[in-house]
């Protein structure tokens, strides 16, 4: 065999449809089916490293790589995750816990003494622990 010549089972497919070969349209169209099914993968993994790079993790884990293959950038490593993390920060710089109220809360008043009412009726259901509590 030369390196022109196709294998043997090759040339033995070609022209005999009794084999279970199918016709090159259907072959065409599986082939298509396949490649489709492969850019949807693709483009899922993608997506999915793209999410991954845009979070602190991804991005310490970039600029640690690069600095790793660039002498240059290892002197300015330090400075480049200072940047990395506070470009990350929300906004406001500080967790939502601590940012000022925009709007005022209405002024509630409380009762001075206890609320009797003897036409309201309510059940309540204990769990063991707090029948034994407050029986």
């Amino acid at each position: 065999m030369t390196a022109v010549d196709p294998p043997p089972d090759v040339e033995a497919g070609l022209g005999d449809s009794s084999s279970g070969v199918d016709s090159p349209e259907a072959e065409i169209a599986a082939l298509q089916r396949d490649l489709l099914e492969a850019r949807d993968k693709l483009a899922a993994a993608e997506a999915m490293l793209a999410q991954r790079q845009r979070t602190r993790l991804g991005l310490t884990a970039r600029v640690l790589r690069a600095a790793l293959t660039d002498p240059i950038r290892r002197r300015t490593v330090v400075r480049d995750l200072g940047r990395a993390v506070l470009d990350r920060m929300p906004p406001t710089g500080g967790p939502a816990a601590v940012r000022k109220v925009t709007h005022p809360l209405p002024e509630l008043v409380l009762p001075a003494a206890k609320v009797v009412r003897p036409n309201l009726t309510a059940a309540v259901i204990l769990d063991p622990f707090s029948e034994v509590a407050l029986g």
